[in-house]
């Protein structure tokens, strides 16, 4: 009832995200790792099987960037003991620099 409530907004896929106004108001986005598609991030403890790729992620981090007022971002991690090669810290991190590298 108080997420209902609440003005936390909630999507079914991240492109949903660009499908509905953002809020005139400043922004905390908390940025899930595992939501990645573990095809491109494996090295997760909980990973989501057919999550959306990191392009969708990026593309919505982009839209946040250019459209919301983002004015702080938290993450949960990948696994290092799990991700020896750094394939998932590198997908994640450049998630996230999709963010962060396109100021409003």
């Amino acid at each position: 009832v108080a997420l209902r409530e609440s003005k936390v907004m909630r999507c079914a896929t991240v492109s949903d995200l660009m499908e509905h106004p953002l809020p005139d108001m400043p922004i905390l986005l908390h940025f899930d790792t595992d939501i990645i598609d573990r095809s491109e991030a494996p090295a997760m403890n909980y990973s989501a099987p057919n999550g959306p790729s990191s392009e969708e992620v990026q593309e919505a981090f982009r839209y946040l960037a250019r459209m919301g007022d983002v004015r702080a971002v938290s993450m949960s991690t990948w696994n290092p003991a799990l991700d020896p090669d750094g394939r998932t810290r590198d997908v994640c991190m450049k998630s996230l620099q999709a963010l962060l590298e396109n100021p409003v």
